[in-house]
């Protein structure tokens, strides 16, 4: 089984996730690129904290995702 196929892709944290681990990013590759800290993007895969709409726009760009995909309200 791939690693893309085992991410819950149910949560906003697991849709940054999946985005990040399809292009082949660790969390501090991924930050750089939205200018954010390893551990601000940690706590958004864990669902500890949800980034704010300048991020989540910048996540959207950054790697051609929907804000409603990212969001969950289009699968």
């Amino acid at each position: 089984m791939r690693a893309l196929d085992k991410i819950d892709t149910s949560t906003l944290g697991g849709r940054i996730r999946y985005a990040r681990v399809k292009r082949k990013l660790s969390q501090e590759e991924f930050g750089k690129k939205i200018h954010a800290r390893i551990k601000t993007v940690s706590r958004w895969e864990c669902g500890i904290s949800i980034p704010t709409a300048d991020y989540i726009a910048g996540i959207c760009r950054e790697f051609n995702v929907s804000a409603d995909w990212l969001l969950g309200l289009k699968r």
